[in-house]
């Protein structure tokens, strides 16, 4: 065997995977099958994965800010964003939230493996809007998970958003058991 052509292939592979690991404008999705007869799903979002939705379909996002895009039916769709530092401020996002729905919200508080979070429900029947937030507000960054589309299909998302958003837990992936 040809060691040196062996050593040579090798070192291509690493330096492949080494460079697609770091870019962080790339998105990249794990489907990491579990023993609770689930996937669980990272994109993007280093140290954080979270369980997949039946019926969402994975849309790749061109990076930024948004991690990660779900296309669900009527045209609704969830998105995975990541902001560095208080991203705003909670008032600040909720008057801004409020004055984009035209409508005033429901909230809620949810505890997921990964922190206690946020949720914000805005339905707008009249124009046929809606918009339901959870923020996780992390040491380095904050998470906003959105859903958003025609206010009948956010109501009826709303329960698998919210088991979406409690499946949120650090990753286990690369850490020792």
């Amino acid at each position: 065997m040809n060691f040196k052509l062996v050593f040579s292939v090798l070192l291509l592979a690493t330096v492949t995977f080494l460079v697609a690991c770091t870019e962080d404008e790339k998105l990249i999705i794990r489907d990491i099958p579990t023993s609770e007869g689930f996937s669980i799903q990272s994109a993007g979002i280093e140290g954080v994965e979270w369980r997949n939705v039946r019926g969402w379909q994975s849309v790749e996002v061109p990076g930024g800010l948004t991690k990660v895009l779900f296309q669900l039916n009527d045209g609704a769709q969830v998105s995975v964003l990541a902001f560095p530092g208080t991203a705003g401020g909670r008032e600040a996002n909720l008057k801004r939230w409020r004055e984009e729905m035209s409508t005033k919200e429901v909230t809620g508080q949810e505890q997921a493996p990964l922190a206690k979070f946020e949720w914000f429900r805005f339905l707008n029947h009249g124009k046929e809007q809606g918009l339901m937030i959870a923020v996780f507000k992390l040491a380095e960054k904050v998470l906003f998970v959105k859903l958003k589309g025609p206010a009948v299909e956010v109501e009826r998302q709303s329960a698998n958003f919210l088991e979406f958003c409690r499946s949120f837990r650090r990753s286990k992936v690369g850490r020792s058991s």
